[in-house]
């Protein structure tokens, strides 16, 4: 099996830093995606709005950008899907944005080998530890990764996809579960 470092096969830069703070605006055109935000991905609505656009067209985020969670106990990955509406997102400064070429690498085959276990360990083991850790754009750049035959790619890829849509099924259900038993234990309490 071929391995490459993450430098050759994508294009990695951090989230956008906002100087004085992330200023929420209901006219803003412009979505920001924070540490928050990170397992949720499917739903932009939930995002705020901003006013501020950066200067600089690299922070706009594009469909199938992998987020990785720079800051903290946790490096979370997650892969963005945006459809054609979704044109002025951008991560905060807590992100690793990372770019895949698609002639090289399926960015949910890449997704799906960030979120191991093993390259989860690995990457704790790059981060920089002071009073928050801090994994930094070198160590991402310099993680291998496998590249498999892009059909194999694709086929881990999709199955990873079918697999979170599976949990965030489950996840959903699990909470309509509990409401409903809750509503159920409070009418009996009622009838009491």
């Amino acid at each position: 099996m071929i391995m490459q470092k993450i430098q050759k096969v994508a294009e990695t830069f951090s989230g956008y830093t906002f100087r004085d703070g992330i200023q929420s605006s209901d006219a803003g055109e412009l979505k920001v995606i924070q540490a928050k935000n990170i397992e949720e991905l499917t739903d932009l609505k939930v995002l705020i709005s901003v006013e501020r656009f950066p200067n600089d067209e690299k922070y706009f985020l594009r469909n199938k950008d992998i987020l990785i969670i720079s800051k903290g106990m946790t490096n979370t990955v997650n892969m963005l899907n945006l459809d054609s509406n979704d044109k002025f997102v951008i991560a905060s400064a807590a992100f690793i944005i990372i770019r895949a070429n698609k002639d090289i690498v399926d960015p949910s085959f890449l997704t799906w080998y960030l979120q191991l276990p093993e390259t989860q360990e690995l990457l704790k083991s790059f981060q920089r530890i002071s009073t928050v850790p801090n994994l930094s754009i070198k160590a991402i750049l310099d993680l291998n990764i496998p590249i498999l035959p892009m059909e194999k790619q694709q086929k881990l890829g999709q199955l990873h996809q079918l697999h979170q849509k599976r949990k965030h099924i489950h996840s959903i259900l699990e909470k309509k579960r509990s409401t409903l038993i809750d509503m159920q234990l409070l009418n009996i309490l009622k009838d009491e």
